[in-house]
């Protein structure tokens, strides 16, 4: 007798959301049509008890979503709470989706306070609207939450919480420490993807030997990961280190970025290094960055100390882009030998 019901409560739920599904296709298929946003309207605003969603009902509603207000999403979404339907995970990341877009944080986070169970990619869509807005406290705010929540991190959510910390202020700083140890237990202590974001933030903030560490226990070293290295040791005092990495880079036959190559050549000229600088000018035209500004600048710098001004004025004309630091770095050179007049 069991079966038998619950045959016929399967079969009545099927035949209402078959029946319930045109008026979402019809949104779904014109979905920028006002026509269509007239029967989404329609939709919701009848007999919302009777209603029921299945993922294509879903799908087309999400469509319907895209032309409406915040304070229209807000109606909706106090209709879809009301009504039981908090729990329809595709509705209630659409709304969240609205909220985060429109920069009513308040609102987003409302959105997951009030949803019964939280996935880790909707957590992840509220980080990273904070980071659209330059709001890297919020980050840490949310990411806490987050935690408490006992939802578990992945890759992403590291990443942008590592990036709030870069771009926050330096009190941000003291929270790396404890994000890193989370990412050792969470299992991404070897993801290339977060390690880039560690080794950047520690070498830019002086803790080199401890980006050296994450840098070195990195099983895959990709071209971001060697730059991360190389720029913070040219940019932290470690002139000698930035060079040693950047050949050892060159010999394994990876492809130098620009960057890299900017801050190889930034740090022989701060140890004096002209001829090691003059062999990586050969590199320059070999991987074709003889028109990235950035480099000509720091082969402008490297000719200009070292009192090769002929050498210094090729590159300098035949710059495409010239900033204040192209100038400056051959006034500067001129200057120091005595050309000031």
């Amino acid at each position: 007798m069991l079966t038998q019901i619950q045959e016929f409560m399967f079969l009545k739920l099927t035949s209402l959301r078959l029946s319930l599904s045109y008026p979402f296709s019809y949104c779904k298929l014109k979905p920028k049509n006002k026509i269509s946003q007239q029967k989404f309207r329609e939709c919701f605003s009848g007999n919302w008890r009777r209603l029921s969603f299945n993922g294509f009902s879903n799908t087309a509603i999400c469509h319907s979503f895209e032309e409406f207000d915040v304070q229209e999403t807000k109606k909706i979404q106090g209709r879809i709470l009301k009504l039981g339907f908090g729990r329809e995970q595709v509705l209630c990341d659409k709304v969240l989706d609205i909220y985060v877009q429109s920069g009513d944080f308040d609102g987003a986070v409302k959105v997951l306070d009030d949803m019964p169970s939280t996935s880790v990619f909707s957590w992840n869509k509220l980080i990273s609207g904070f980071i659209a807005k330059k709001l890297s406290d919020g980050v840490l705010g949310v990411f806490s939450q987050m935690i408490n929540k006992n939802v578990k991190p992945n890759e992403a959510t590291f990443a942008s919480v590592l990036r709030a910390c870069s771009d926050g202020r330096n009190a941000a700083f003291e929270y790396v420490k404890q994000v890193h140890a989370m990412i050792i237990y969470n299992g991404f202590g070897s993801n290339t993807l977060v390690c880039n974001r560690l080794i950047d933030l520690y070498a830019k903030n002086g803790f080199v030997d401890s980006a050296k560490k994450v840098f070195d226990n990195l099983v895959l070293k990709d071209s971001v990961s060697w730059v991360a290295m190389i720029s913070g040791f040219s940019q932290t005092g470690h002139e000698q280190e930035a060079i040693h990495l950047f050949c050892q880079m060159h010999i394994l036959g990876i492809l130098p970025t620009p960057y890299a190559l900017s801050s190889a050549l930034s740090a022989c000229t701060k140890l004096g290094l002209y001829g090691k600088g003059e062999i990586f000018h050969a590199l320059v035209f070999k991987w074709g960055f003889s028109s990235e500004t950035y480099v000509c600048n720091a082969l402008v710098t490297l000719y200009s100390r070292a009192g090769n001004f002929i050498s210094a004025e090729q590159v300098f004309s035949k710059m495409q882009h010239r900033d204040s630091v192209s100038y400056n770095s051959l006034i500067s050179g001129l200057a120091q030998r005595g050309f000031s007049g």
